[in-house]
């Protein structure tokens, strides 16, 4: 469950990463690497494994999803739990295109809006996944 839970925060995290490069159009990956990491990745990756291993230890504990063999072999809890990171990342890139539509440039507007539909696809195909065993 601690691995599954550290892909889906770390998955949460580099996407927060991804937004804050998308709200900030003047800074670059390769000069800013550094400081998304210490700052941002680590802090949230950190803080969202952790939650998610508490939700996922709390489902195992109230035996909630533990008749099915997991979706990925050896990661239990990892599709729900990727699910749930890739649904909040999807909530935030859609709040941040609506909140910053008039003071974002064009080019990274489309970005922004080609990002969050895609996480957005990346959830609805967990769901599916889900719906679909």
């Amino acid at each position: 469950m601690l691995v599954s839970a550290a892909l889906a925060g770390a998955t949460f995290a580099a996407a927060l990463a991804t937004l804050a490069l998308y709200l900030n159009p003047s800074l670059s990956l390769l000069g800013e690497a550094r400081a998304l990491l210490l700052c941002l990745f680590l802090p949230w990756a950190a803080a969202a494994s952790v939650g998610l291993f508490l939700l996922a230890a709390a489902a195992s504990g109230a035996r909630w999803g533990s008749a099915r063999r997991p979706l990925v072999p050896r990661r239990p809890y990892f599709a729900t739990l990727a699910f749930l990171a890739l649904a909040a990342v999807a909530g935030l890139y859609w709040f941040n295109l609506r909140a910053y539509r008039d003071a974002l440039p064009l080019e990274v507007l489309r970005a922004l809006w080609l990002s969050a539909l895609a996480v957005s696809l990346a959830a609805l195909a967990l769901v599916a996944i889900g719906i679909d065993r």
